[in-house]
């Protein structure tokens, strides 16, 4: 096992720079497509102008804006979030086991999983019918 240089922790900080940029830029073409709302062009220009000391007339009105800001951006938001949770869990059990190819059926995860979402399924029908 080689010691780490600092040349392979320099490589390591552009990957992450690049990666957060990349999952930005993700976030944002994920708020601007949806089928209502305001013209997609326009959601960049509006996340500006609703920073502190920038003013730029996007044309959004107050109703296309709620539609962006309280529907889309908590499910992009959402996504990340289990995005990166998905991916770090991966990461663990590869790290754990050592193997790049183990996967969610291995421990059983997947079966719990599965088990989890019949019993929301059951106990939600459940709760609807009263």
């Amino acid at each position: 096992m080689t010691p780490t240089t600092s040349l392979d922790t320099g490589r390591n900080r552009y990957w992450f720079v690049f990666g957060g940029v990349l999952l930005l830029v993700a976030m944002i073409v994920g708020t601007m497509i949806g089928p209502a709302g305001p013209t997609w062009w326009r959601i960049p220009l509006e996340f500006l102008n609703r920073l502190p000391f920038i003013r730029i007339d996007s044309g959004v009105s107050e109703q296309d804006w709620n539609i962006v800001w309280l529907i889309r951006t908590p499910r992009v938001v959402l996504a990340a979030i289990v995005g990166s949770m998905l991916s770090i869990s991966g990461a663990s059990y590869q790290g754990v086991f050592r193997n790049p190819l183990v996967d969610p059926y291995l421990l059983g995860v997947a079966a719990g999983a599965v088990l989890g979402a019949t019993l929301v399924f059951a106990f939600q029908r459940g709760a609807t019918e009263n």
